[in-house]
């Protein structure tokens, strides 16, 4: 046998420390044993963005196959993430060719005689060939060849689809979960790190290997204590931490990548970092760089599929914790002060206008005294009967945003958003329980309150906020704030909030009088369209009250005639749920037929869950299953009080 069908195998052993990947690893053997029982070629394309541990996953799984290749194995480095090292595939091939043991002044000079050769010496031969860190699909496609023994897997941290044309298969791989994260932690370091401790890092790594890695080395380093160590972790110098043999191979790779970014690109990838919250839809985005939405989505998808970031949804994006702390370094050395303020305030204004729509979807009580002509000025997002239904899942996806934003905006000099923002978040964060989130961005506003109106505004709303999460004192406190402020229009209200607060301490009595003072102060308010409604609610608590006095009778008429209010209105969703509960509560009470208390709660128990109210849905599907014997409203109930409670 001459020496060019000797046996060749070049694939590198797997060195350090490898936490297995079995489900995507049993992915790869499961392909490769189909291709075989079809006799066809094994193609793979390993994708992930920098740091996600392609090159050691590949390398796992091309050794597993190796066994029954005993014929050629070949391995070799593309360099595709490194510009100026780059190989194209006429490199390769002279590379892949020496491999093969072929001398460098027989290899033919044009790169079209080198593939030619390249194929013909494996066409007939057994062969896995893995490239590593390729980064466009011409680097690969010469190489190829039809045979039915040929195993093909690269890696990229680009998306390549146009490899697929090929047949290639595509597996991304995913950040660690925190059970592989603290496998890989506890490999390297060598000692327990106590659970508080691991959360914090994994949180700032969010499962990138590479850095987890490093930290945990780094938690073997005798001149720290593990405590040290995630403490200066915490005190937002996670890159710099990153460092080994006085090296910092994270921003080493996410130089490379940022270098490879075109102006565009690098443009969108300093300032997003600027964009409040988690993550950021196009339009927010599209917002911060004073850009038209077309282009600017072009621009996100381009990133996407280099993983630059990371998609979340539809036309949703985000960075991955340390690639955004990467971010923002180039920004401040791009960007100056002015420029950085003028993006975020076009944020803060993008998500103002998208909160105000959402709650004149949402909510049908009168708009915010202090902001009536900005909400006069913004449409709502959605209008009829199924408005509110329609705002609540945009509301929910957009929150930690909205919340963000409302931060954020304080940080601007002399901003006219900064008092105004938290009075669009109120009626979604009382509804479904957020109020912690919005009683810290009312009183980090309040002290920017002057005049009657807004001082009634803003410590009526926090009467109602602490209401809600049952800190009754502090919800009368504001309530006598609201009350000093002499605006006549809110005296209704705040009687209203005070009887609420006494009906949820235990005084319902006291409540109802507080209900019947606030009835008499409804022809103050301002806005005669907004009397009726006033009414429907006032007899909604006090139907609600009486029904807990065990005045069932009484409860009933005011009940009922809440529920046909709201049932007439459009909109209203959550009120119209609300009386119908406690219209199907005070029936079932007074011995009338379960189907008729059932068709009462069926659709409130809907309403609840689309306005994702899961403390009274959690309460309402309880109460249905005895009534209909349908257990699945068991397992309704704990599902949202699971979501209640976040777990």
């Amino acid at each position: 046998m001459t020496k060019e069908f000797e046996p060749v195998r070049s694939l590198p052993a797997l060195t350090g420390t490898y936490s297995n990947r079995q489900l995507e690893l049993a992915q790869v053997l499961d392909w490769y044993s189909e291709d075989i029982a079809a006799g066809k070629p094994t193609l793979v394309s390993v994708l992930g963005p920098q740091g996600i541990g392609k090159s050691t996953f590949a390398l796992a799984a091309c050794l597993r196959i190796a066994g029954d290749l005993p014929d050629v194995q070949l391995y070799c480095d593309a360099h595709g993430s490194d510009p100026e090292a780059r190989l194209s595939a006429g490199q390769l091939v002279v590379r892949l060719l020496g491999l093969l043991g072929m001398a460098e002044k027989d290899i033919p000079a044009d790169d079209d005689g080198r593939f030619a050769e390249f194929r013909s010496r494996l066409s007939q031969r057994r062969v896995l060939l893995l490239l590593d860190d390729i980064n466009d699909v011409e680097q690969v496609r010469p190489l190829l060849f039809p045979s039915s023994s040929l195993v093909v897997v690269v890696t990229s941290r680009r998306t390549l689809e146009s490899l697929q044309i090929n047949d290639f298969r595509s597996l991304k791989l995913d950040k660690f979960t925190a059970e592989a994260a603290g496998e890989l932690l506890g490999k390297v370091a060598g000692q327990v790190v106590r659970h508080e401790q691991f959360a914090v890092v994994n949180e700032i790594c969010e499962g990138l290997p590479i850095a987890l890695s490093i930290v945990a080395v780094r938690l073997r380093d005798p001149d720290y204590t593990p405590e040290e160590y995630v403490d200066e972790f915490l005190g937002g110098r996670s890159l710099e931490l990153l460092e080994l043999d006085g090296k910092r191979p994270v921003i080493r790779i996410f130089d490379l990548m940022y270098d490879e970014l075109d102006e565009t690109e690098a443009k969108a990838y300093e300032l997003l970092g600027l964009a409040p919250g988690p993550d950021f839809g196009v339009g927010v985005a599209a917002a911060v760089l004073g850009e038209p939405v077309a282009a600017v989505k072009r621009t996100l998808d381009r990133l996407a599929k280099g993983f630059v970031l990371e998609r979340t949804g539809k036309r949703r994006y985000r960075y991955h914790s340390l690639i955004r702390e990467h971010a923002k370094e180039k920004l401040l050395k791009a960007w100056g002060a002015a420029e950085r303020e003028a993006a975020v305030s076009r944020a803060v204004e993008w998500y103002w206008r998208l909160e105000v729509s959402l709650d004149r979807s949402l909510s049908g009580r009168p708009d915010p005294v202090p902001a009536r002509s900005h909400y006069a000025a913004i449409p709502p997002a959605f209008t009829g009967d199924n408005a509110a239904l329609d705002a609540a899942p945009v509301f929910a996806l957009e929150w930690s945003n909205l919340v963000a934003a409302a931060k954020a905006v304080t940080k601007l000099p002399s901003h006219e958003l900064t008092v105004l923002f938290p009075l669009a978040l109120w009626y979604f964060g009382y509804q479904t329980g957020r109020v912690d989130e919005v009683i810290e961005a009312y009183e980090g506003a309040l002290g920017l309150v002057a005049g009657p109106p807004a001082e009634w505004q803003f410590c009526r709303d926090l009467a109602g906020l602490h209401e809600k999460a049952r800190e009754y004192d502090t919800a009368d406190s504001y309530i006598a704030r609201a009350l000093a402020a002499e605006y006549p229009p809110g005296l209704a209200s705040a009687y209203e909030w005070y009887g609420l607060a006494q009906e949820g301490r235990g005084e319902p009595v006291k409540a109802v009088e507080l209900f019947l003072e606030a009835r008499k102060a409804v022809p103050l308010m301002d806005l005669p369209d907004e009397h009726e409604r006033a009414y429907a609610l006032l007899d909604m608590h006090a139907g609600r009250v009486q029904f807990k006095l065990q005045a069932s009778g009484e409860a009933h008429s005011w009940a009922s005639a809440t529920y046909e209010y709201f049932r007439r209105c459009e909109g209203e969703n959550a009120n119209k749920a609300q009386s119908g509960a406690l219209l199907g509560r005070i029936r079932r009470d007074l011995g009338q037929p379960a189907d008729e208390v059932v068709a009462l709660f069926v659709p409130a128990l809907e309403a609840f869950v689309a306005l994702q109210m899961w403390e009274k849905a959690a309460e309402l599907a309880d109460e249905l299953f005895p009534l209909t014997g349908d257990v699945s409203y068991q397992a309704r109930a704990e599902e949202y009080r699971a979501k209640l409670t976040g777990e």
